[in-house]
């Protein structure tokens, strides 16, 4: 479980701090590791080589309709695999606020559309432009791989038999996301 960014009641300081924990482990506990800025109403992809993609909020403010100001145009790629402190690297930026109301959905090739913004500011206005981001895997160069599953209708603990028809399979990995989408700081 991955939480990152929110802000305080009162004053609304916005605080630069992702807490992880891994539910399934009994003996797990709270880990807090902190972002390369501070950042309120995040939208977070998960994406299929196990990291996650943090984007879209502001560094001021709360979420809500004209609450937040200064919009935090990086994006942030988390990677759970590497030590604690050095999980965070910062990639490309925007130029579009994405604030209140604003989305990141990872798609069926890999890539992350993030979209939207409406907080009813006169400062930044509604958002009607979308963005596609490519993942670090997806300009790699790598061929990505080919391949046919015939059945599609899978039962719990079922065994599955995929089929590679292109690309090499020695150093493959396979990762099931779930079709999520990521708004108001919440991943669904």
């Amino acid at each position: 479980m991955l939480i990152c960014g929110g802000s305080t009641n009162g004053a609304s300081l916005v605080t630069d701090n992702c807490v992880t924990i891994e539910p399934e482990n009994p003996s797990s506990n709270w880990t807090i590791e902190r972002m390369p800025s501070q950042r309120v109403m995040p939208c977070m992809a998960p994406l299929p080589d196990g990291t996650f993609l943090i984007v879209n909020g502001a560094t001021k403010g709360v979420a809500g309709f004209g609450l937040a100001t200064d919009p935090n145009l990086n994006a942030v790629l988390y990677d759970p695999r590497k030590p604690l402190n050095q999980r965070m690297t910062v990639m490309a930026n925007t130029t579009i606020a994405r604030m209140y109301h604003s989305e990141a959905i990872t798609l069926q090739d890999g890539s992350v559309l993030i979209s939207g913004s409406d907080p009813q500011s006169k400062a930044y206005p509604q958002e009607y432009r979308v963005e596609v981001f490519e993942p670090p895997y997806m300009l790699s160069g790598a061929p990505r791989p080919a391949y046919t599953i015939t059945n599609k209708d899978w039962a719990y603990g079922q065994q599955i038999s995929i089929t590679i028809t292109a690309g090499d399979s020695s150093n493959m990995r396979a990762s099931l996301l779930g079709a999520v989408s990521s708004t108001h700081g919440n991943s669904m």
